[in-house]
């Protein structure tokens, strides 16, 4: 929690955490329990800027695979290494270091 910039004390003695305290605890434990991977549905909504930079931080040192549905795309690019889209029926890879853009045929079911 303290790497994502909350006090873990406070969030404790709360009742009922904020939408951004209760993202970071869902966020922290996934991080603190070292899982292969992990699946993160828009986690930069309710944080704040110097939380969402943390994130950030934390994502880039992962050692697992990252699967993140974002609609931010600047994030997206910072707190990984590739990036997929879909996008008119194909999906589009990015690089997030170099930029180079791939394009794969997608199929609708």
């Amino acid at each position: 929690m303290a790497t994502l910039g909350t006090d873990p004390d406070r969030i404790l003695a709360s009742a009922e955490p904020s939408p951004g305290e209760a993202r970071k605890l869902a966020i922290a434990l996934g991080l603190g329990r070292r899982a292969s991977a992990l699946l993160l549905d828009e986690p930069e909504n309710h944080l704040d800027l110097p939380s969402l930079e943390r994130l950030e931080r934390a994502l880039e040192g992962y050692p697992g695979a990252i699967v993140m549905v974002s609609h931010d795309a600047s994030f997206a690019r910072r707190a990984t290494r590739t990036v997929w889209r879909i996008e008119e029926g194909c999906i589009l890879e990015r690089d997030a270091a170099t930029g180079t853009q791939a394009m794969r045929a997608a199929t609708a079911r």
